[in-house]
């Protein structure tokens, strides 16, 4: 992999919120045979182990980790925080609001 890829840790990611961001990253990246990222961790907990083996799996790419914990090595790194309400569907945004009038509907996204 090079500079210009992602790769995405979802190890851990198997239940609620990121596990539907994992199917739905899943889905993306089978729908565009052209994307740059690669998916590792599938089916994976989060150990030692597997924390020290994904830095050699990334390389040199860009990387997110789904799973909250940071990579190390080199290359640009992004930890994805978020919970629920982050992968709300725009049905369920537009029943959530109506429930819940005057509530932001997602929170600020710290950079």
């Amino acid at each position: 992999m090079n500079g210009k890829e992602l790769c995405v840790d979802v190890a851990g990611a198997s239940t609620g919120g990121a596990a539907r961001f994992r199917s739905e990253l899943l889905g993306y990246v089978a729908a565009h045979a052209e994307t740059t990222v690669r998916v590792i961790g599938l089916s994976r907990p989060i150990s030692a182990p597997w924390l020290v083996q994904r830095e050699a799996v990334a390389g040199r790419s860009a990387r997110l980790a789904v799973n909250n914990v940071c990579f190390v090595g080199p290359g640009r790194k992004t930890v994805l925080l978020r919970n629920a309400l982050h992968f709300l569907r725009p049905a369920e945004q537009q029943d959530y609001l109506d429930k819940l009038p005057g509530m932001a509907a997602q929170t600020r996204i710290v950079h």
